[in-house]
């Protein structure tokens, strides 16, 4: 869609960006944030981060599909995983 802000974020600079494709549960929202979080952190790649936060929510989610929703926009190759 055109008015999605990930893809914009990309336009305005910003290497990546990591957004909800969709409405997800609140307690979904913060699994995921503090997975990916805990994963950048540690100092994994962005996408190593996003793959670990998606694999907490589809074991460990109350509502397990969520963990479909997150989307990885990607500028800069450099934020992937070697």
């Amino acid at each position: 869609m055109e008015d999605d802000l990930g893809p914009r974020l990309l336009e305005a600079g910003f290497p990546a960006v990591v957004a909800m494709g969709s409405s997800v549960l609140n307690t979904s929202a913060m699994a995921f944030g503090s997975a990916f979080y805990a994963g950048l952190a540690a100092g994994r790649p962005v996408d190593a981060a996003m793959t670990e936060a998606r694999g907490r929510l589809a074991t460990a989610g109350v509502n397990r599909v969520d963990f479909g929703v997150p989307v990885l926009y990607l500028a800069d190759p450099e934020c992937l995983e070697a």
